[in-house]
């Protein structure tokens, strides 16, 4: 009678561990990064630039914590037709289960659906395999009215150094706008934005209103506007200049903020 209860205490302990093991296997494998799509402005417009921000999110207890790959923009058909990229992008330093992102500046595109497409790279912890899987999201690019013109904007210092900044401090952003013909240009449509790295503003001013508007001076042929930043500031930022009916090139840069 004993003999028959340790065999089967014994056999109930195998079973126990067998779905241990098995269902320790599979929570590893279900554990994927999860991966999504946003776009600034949400919708984009035609012809007029956005940003595309990749998410990904991992569970660095089974991940190693270092995922990357290769993004696109593709028509809607997903031929091999591809209108943007492909542009490789990696993410690192996980310490705790969250969500990292990369964004894609400066797109420009023609009013229509779109697929935003990207491959994915990861191993899991311990083991050297890759594994690949990919992420996709349709878009739509509204239309808007056509450009009424073509401008080349031209930064001025201190915005192009490439020094960081100091968070608390008074940045001067200026920059002149050129016509196609080389002119000075006055557009009291323009509109300039500040956004951090997940695409998110952090600062926006307009000709004439607010508390910094953008001032154009035309006997130097240049726009000017003073960005307050705060203190609780750091990394990296975008400057993005638009116009109400002309596309610009040029029209974005990049300053560094510490804090």
């Amino acid at each position: 009678m004993n003999r028959a209860k340790g065999k089967s205490f014994f056999a109930t302990a195998i079973v126990l561990l067998f779905c241990t093991l098995v269902l320790g296997v599979t929570e590893g494998q279900n554990n994927q990064p999860t991966v999504s799509f946003t776009t600034v402005p949400a919708p984009p417009k035609a012809y007029q630039l956005f940003n595309i921000i990749l998410i990904v999110e991992i569970n660095p207890q089974h991940i190693f914590p270092e995922v990357y790959g290769w993004f696109s923009v593709l028509d809607r058909s997903r031929s091999n037709e591809t209108v943007y990229g492909p542009e490789s992008w990696i993410l690192q330093t996980w310490t705790s289960t969250g969500a990292k992102s990369w964004i894609f500046t400066g797109l420009s595109l023609p009013p229509g659906d779109y697929f935003l497409w990207t491959d994915v790279w990861w191993s899991y912890q311990g083991s050297p395999e890759l594994n690949t899987t990919y992420s996709d999201m349709l878009i739509t690019i509204e239309p808007s009215a056509p450009p009424g013109g073509s401008y080349s904007i031209e930064w001025l210092k201190p915005t192009s150094f490439d020094k960081p900044f100091h968070a608390g401090r008074t940045i001067k952003i200026g920059f002149s706008v050129f016509d196609s013909d080389g002119n000075f240009k006055r557009d009291e449509s323009v509109n300039v934005t500040v956004t951090d790295g997940s695409g998110t503003k952090v600062f926006t001013a307009v000709y004439g209103e607010g508390e910094n508007p953008v001032r154009i001076k035309d006997s130097t042929e240049c726009y000017i506007v003073y960005w307050k930043t705060e203190k609780s500031l750091s990394g990296d930022y975008t400057i993005t200049v638009t116009f109400a009916d002309a596309q610009a090139e040029n029209a974005q840069d990049t300053l560094t903020i510490r804090a």
